[in-house]
């Protein structure tokens, strides 16, 4: 039986198809892929999945439908689309699919992974039959987010998890979360931020410093999803304020959802729309360009500051401007005025910053310059050398 495959329980690709683009982006993905270089056998059972369009009741891979990329092996398991029980289906459906895997192929894996903590729940379920070290990410900050019955079942999920006989070892991406896990009392804990680069493509401080104030580029890159977790309501306010100091000010923002056309017709109202330029869903490559020919990238969040696109920005050498209520309580790897701007999700906040950003030159290069060394450590092979720490931790601890 080898001891060389690791399986990691994950959300991110919706069903039926998987996107290129989300396998390239995922950075739980991104983190295990050197191990795949290795030796290593990676199974992703990918247990998430959107309901049908419109709350229609349908199926996904009825059939369970084994994916090839490169070195791994993507799993996506039978889920009928209904609102609200997806995740008990999860529960049932994720560990019996992984486990028909493992015994038709005969392998066992060294490690389970779960890329949230209701994949941790499903990984769970499966390690009663597996038994071998389970380490969770934590994900994003949904404590604070869940209200009524969505948080009474989240903290039901957490004691299962994190309380023993749980977890082996928690990861999470944002350093408040830290603080939030200390409830638990779990042994091991590792910050791991939800992004990377790979050691083969250099990072390069952008040399988009040389633009003037007035003629400046903003840029958001990522899902245009709506209130209350995401604040692209409050970038438009901002953008107002900000273009009657600098009107040639332009905003690009990079990607599509939900919230884009909602954003147009704002922008539209407040008369400002030809200052914003709307890319619509591109490669990620071609976001990546984007983002470097700008001059200061932005993350607006109402919560946490961190996330995928704030690695992205540092990973480019951009200064960036992350918003979230979390913002005065960052001391360690996001530092206010060192390697970021973090302010409160406030319009009138955001619109003073930025002007203070394209105004001056050279706090935008010192900043991004040291959110460029910021990551240094981050690389993708770093990252997965530390996932394999904690796997070693975690058996010698049990033995």
């Amino acid at each position: 039986m080898s001891s060389k495959m690791l399986l990691l329980i994950s959300n991110d690709f919706s069903h039926p198809a998987f996107s290129k683009q989300q396998i390239e982006f995922s950075y739980r993905i991104n983190r295990l892929r050197p191990l795949a270089k290795a030796g290593y056998n990676i199974v992703v059972v990918s247990a998430g999945g959107k309901v049908g369009t419109n709350g229609r009741v349908s199926f996904s891979s009825l059939i369970p439908r084994i994916t090839k990329d490169g070195d791994l092996t993507i799993i996506s398991p039978p889920i009928l689309r209904i609102p609200m029980l997806w995740l008990f289906q999860s529960l049932l459906m994720t560990p019996l699919v992984a486990l028909l895997y493992c015994f038709s192929t005969k392998t066992k894996p060294e490690a389970i992974l779960a890329g949230t903590v209701v994949y941790g729940a499903v990984a769970r379920v499966l390690n009663r039959f597996l038994r071998v070290p389970l380490i969770v990410d934590y994900g994003d900050p949904d404590y604070v987010r869940e209200r009524s019955l969505s948080l009474s079942i989240l903290r039901l999920l957490e004691r299962l998890v994190f309380q023993r006989p749980g977890v082996s070892a928690v990861t999470y991406i944002d350093p408040n979360i830290s603080d939030y896990l200390r409830r638990y009392r779990i042994a091991r804990k590792t910050f791991l931020p939800p992004g990377g680069y790979w050691k083969d493509q250099p990072l390069v401080a952008s040399d988009a410093y040389r633009m003037a104030d007035e003629s400046a580029t903003i840029v958001y890159a990522g899902h245009v999803a709506p209130p209350p977790v995401y604040r692209l309501d409050l970038l438009v306010e901002a953008a107002r304020l900000l273009l009657q100091k600098s009107p040639k000010t332009r905003f690009l923002i990079v990607g599509t959802g939900e919230y884009l056309p909602t954003m147009v017709d704002t922008a539209r109202r407040f008369g400002i729309l030809q200052s914003f330029v709307f890319t619509g869903a591109v490669p990620y490559s071609h976001a990546k360009k984007l983002i470097t020919e700008s001059d200061v990238a932005v993350q607006l969040l109402a919560d946490m500051c961190m996330g995928t696109k704030v690695m992205d920005y540092f990973a480019l050498g951009k200064p960036a401007l992350c918003t979230g209520s979390f913002y005065n309580s960052y001391h360690d790897f996001l530092k206010p005025m060192e390697n970021c701007v973090l302010v409160p999700p406030d319009a009138k906040q955001i619109s003073d910053a930025l002007q203070l950003l394209i105004s001056n030159p050279g706090l935008r290069q010192r900043l991004g310059e040291s959110a460029l060394k910021s990551v240094e450590d981050f690389d993708w092979e770093s990252q997965s050398v530390e996932i394999l720490k904690l796997i070693d931790d975690c058996k010698t601890r049990s033995t």
